[in-house]
């Protein structure tokens, strides 16, 4: 039988022209720009537009384009750790003014802060300018600003947009409070309200506590009438221990039907503020509460409030600790609350001891 040794031309050009391709794709690949980082051929380009100054910005797309409310308190957590972020690395904070909300966002800052305006740069820079960076993406977590320390990109942008931890900013408490000072109308607004709720009364002592109902009911997040009030208890033998006397209490909180189910121990003034505007609501309780009980460890709102107070009434704050199962708590607490704050729980007799 006859057979033919001739080699297959046709095999021969196919596989050599698949090989040849495989290698042309590998070599391209590393050869050209990806879409990631097409910063590094427009280096030139960046540098003429921006000058040599550097800048970071963070994602808001990982928030669905939210940015957050004085109220809910987005704002104040990424405000304060991306200025802190930037200053470390020597960058200018920017925020992309592609979101309408970053405008709304800066002129809500103007009105409630004196330097509210100067916090917030509204910047759009092309995309293929920036380098995106894994960065904060858990937002109770606290991701070292030093790893970024490397990154020569002119413009980066952090893939995080929350920074819920107070380390970003620990060692700057004073410049965290002058940062956020508040405007004078909001302080003559809450010094207002403040006279009309003292006017035949005036407490040597005041303990703040504030609740936060809603959506942290179903999230386990909201303390129960039996913790609040056990909260209040505990918190009033400890400090009625250091001598503070003529002490009233000041509820805080948008649930008022709930606020009027508490029942403190008798002897004590009891207040509920109705201030409506968020700013001013807030500056009452950092000006005018000695001590602080915040009900819903995840609130950001009881945090900032019990933050900005002053620092010789800083160590008097508590919260409940949910014993170890709240989201900001569990895994991140040594991350999300001051280490002189002090945690509560639910003991084995139903009441209220420090965790």
């Amino acid at each position: 039988m006859f057979v033919d040794h001739r080699p297959n031309f046709t095999f021969i050009f196919v596989y050599s022209f698949i090989i040849a391709n495989i290698f042309l794709i590998i070599y391209l690949y590393f050869k050209t720009p990806q879409l990631d980082n097409l910063y590094e051929i427009y280096k030139e380009e960046i540098n003429r537009i921006y000058g040599n100054e550097q800048f970071i910005s963070m994602n808001l797309n990982n928030s669905n384009g939210n940015c957050g409310s004085i109220g809910d308190m987005k704002k104040m957590w990424r405000t304060a750790s991306m200025y802190m972020i930037g200053k470390l690395l020597n960058r200018t904070v920017y925020y992309e003014s592609i979101y309408k909300c970053f405008t709304e966002y800066k002129q809500e800052f103007e009105i409630t802060f004196k330097n509210g305006g100067q916090l917030i740069k509204l910047m759009n820079p092309k995309q293929k300018y920036i380098k995106k960076i894994s960065f904060g993406i858990d937002s109770c977590d606290f991701d070292s600003p030093y790893r970024l320390e490397g990154e020569n990109a002119q413009i980066i942008q952090v893939t995080g947009s929350e920074f819920k931890s107070f380390k970003y900013f620990d060692d700057s408490r004073e410049e965290i409070h002058k940062m956020f000072e508040f405007n004078e109308d909001i302080k003559l607004a809450a010094d207002e309200a403040a006279e009309g709720i003292f006017r035949n009364y005036t407490p040597e002592y005041r303990l703040c506590l504030h609740t936060h109902r809603h959506e942290y009911i179903e999230a386990g997040q909201a303390s129960t009438l039996e913790f609040i009030e056990g909260s209040i208890k505990f918190v009033m033998k400890r400090l009625q221990s250091t001598n503070s006397k003529n002490i009233a209490i000041i509820f805080f909180g948008s649930d008022k039907n709930f606020l009027y189910e508490i029942e403190p121990e008798d002897g004590h003034n009891i207040y509920i503020p109705s201030i409506n505007n968020n700013s001013v609501y807030l500056y009452f309780g950092i000006k005018y509460c000695d001590s602080l009980i915040i009900t819903a460890p995840c609130s950001g709102f009881a945090w900032w409030m019990g933050y900005l107070m002053p620092k010789n009434k800083n160590g008097n704050i508590f919260y409940n600790n949910c014993n170890g199962y709240c989201k900001c708590n569990k895994q991140f607490v040594q991350n999300y609350f001051m280490p002189n704050w002090v945690p509560l729980h639910k003991n084995k007799t139903d009441g209220v001891s420090i965790y």
